[in-house]
């Protein structure tokens, strides 16, 4: 059964379950809102390859030490073990978004970008302890067919599970042209 409680800027997971008759209640807290941040410029790529992607996929992505200050500017972490109550956060570059053509009341062209993403926690042995969906991503209308893009995925209320081996899947969908990708990562809770 679960139970989801929407609260100003995060989600809140309310997963109910048994075990040998026991109850339990776990509460598990994506980070949004003002967390979930995202850095749009006028790219200057060096790669031309990654700038005309037709196919919406995560060049790059790992966990960091602590919340990105913009596109290519993080910590990354030296492991995948975290103590429990530490806050998972993962850095993503995605590319081969689509750009929807629109334009202003002065007839100037605009782009418009949206994407939404899906979240599921297992243990490694596939039990599920929350699933989220549709969590809204972005939606951004500029001047630019905007690359430099990263998404900040974050993960808090690990205090609430016990140590173990975990893994989270995140999986962006680009809203324009419906296409998604995975981004799954195993990680380790101790005390």
């Amino acid at each position: 059964m679960l139970i989801v409680i929407v609260m100003e800027q995060n989600i809140r997971f309310i997963l109910l379950g048994t075990s040998a008759a026991l109850f339990l209640s776990t509460i598990i807290t994506i980070q949004q809102g003002p967390r979930q941040q995202f850095a749009f410029g006028q790219s200057q790529l060096a790669n031309p390859s990654v700038a005309n992607e037709t196919k919406f996929r995560s060049v790059f992505d790992t966990f960091v030490s602590s919340e990105p200050e913009g596109y290519g500017v993080y910590t990354e972490r030296p492991s995948n073990v975290f103590k429990l109550g530490d806050e998972v956060i993962i850095y993503s570059e995605p590319a081969g978004y689509t750009y929807k053509t629109l334009t202003d009341e002065n007839g100037t062209k605009l782009y418009g970008m949206k994407m939404t993403a899906d979240m599921i926690l297992t243990d490694r042995n596939g039990a599920e302890f929350g699933r989220q969906q549709d969590i809204p991503m972005t939606e951004l209308i500029s001047h630019h067919q905007n690359k430099e893009l990263y998404f900040d995925l974050s993960l808090t209320g690990t205090d609430t599970l016990e140590p173990g081996d975990y893994m989270v899947k995140w999986i962006p969908t680009d809203e324009n042209s419906g296409q998604t990708f995975d981004i799954v990562k195993e990680f380790t809770l101790s005390q």
